[in-house]
């Protein structure tokens, strides 16, 4: 991964990979356009090749920077990859397509603030599902997920989900990025890379929120053993024991 270019100090850089994603994608972005000022905060989207619209919904936006696939097989590794290449800013911020952040402004001003400590390399937030449809299950897995990722950081495991991870970018370019050999938890491999070299944290004070379409189509039980069986994996063992996750859209 190339490592040339001055990264903006104070500019944020959100990185979206997409694979099919023309029905979430829209939502996502007229919810970032209103933040997306120059020197301050931009928005990459990396298309991952599903020729289902997704690219025209970006374009039509009018906004965001567009990276397209590179022709090989699905990769959400290699497309936030080329996401981050593309990106300009100090800090890469990685959320899914279907993600919307809580209390933007205070958000992003809260990130610039908290990554001012050097030591810090990468942080996570709480994630809860989109209010209208959220159901008590879902906010007690989250409440169960969110304490789990708060504890085990600090004590050195290092791990996050793909729902945002926010990223200094020197040290993202360090260790080369995501790694495509993960064709699933790369997510949770990237932390624990990370947190080799230094500090990663979940901010308490921060969240976002995601679609529950997996858990309904696929049943949040079974996704949820799923996640933790793989996420396991990928850190005891050092590689992930699914193949990848199936899109669902």
């Amino acid at each position: 991964m190339s490592t040339s270019g001055t990264a903006p100090a104070d500019l944020l850089s959100i990185v979206i990979p997409c694979y099919k994603e023309a029905r979430v994608l829209g939502r996502t972005l007229e919810h970032l356009r209103p933040h997306c000022r120059e020197g301050e905060l931009e928005v990459v989207v990396s298309d991952d090749g599903g020729q289902d619209g997704t690219l025209e919904i970006a374009r039509a936006a009018g906004f965001p920077r567009i990276v397209e696939g590179d022709g090989e097989p699905r990769s959400a590794a290699k497309a936030r990859n080329r996401g981050a290449q593309a990106a300009r800013g100090a800090i890469l911020i990685f959320i899914d397509a279907d993600i919307l952040i809580e209390e933007p402004p205070f958000f992003f001003a809260e990130l610039r603030r908290r990554f001012r400590e050097e030591k810090l390399l990468a942080a996570t937030v709480k994630a809860w599902v989109y209010p209208e449809v959220e159901t008590l299950a879902d906010r007690l897995y989250h409440v169960l997920y969110n304490e789990y990722t708060w504890l085990v950081n600090p004590l050195g495991l290092g791990t996050a989900s793909g729902w945002c991870q926010i990223v200094r970018r020197r040290d993202f370019l360090a260790i080369g990025g995501y790694d495509p050999f993960f064709t699933s938890g790369q997510d949770v491999d990237l932390f624990f890379r990370l947190r080799r070299r230094g500090m990663t944290r979940l901010f308490r004070n921060l969240a976002i929120r995601e679609s529950p379409r997996r858990y309904r189509k696929q049943g949040l039980l079974r996704t949820a053993i799923k996640w933790a069986v793989n996420g396991s994996a990928v850190i005891l063992l050092r590689r992930p024991c699914l193949r990848s996750y199936p899109p669902v859209r």
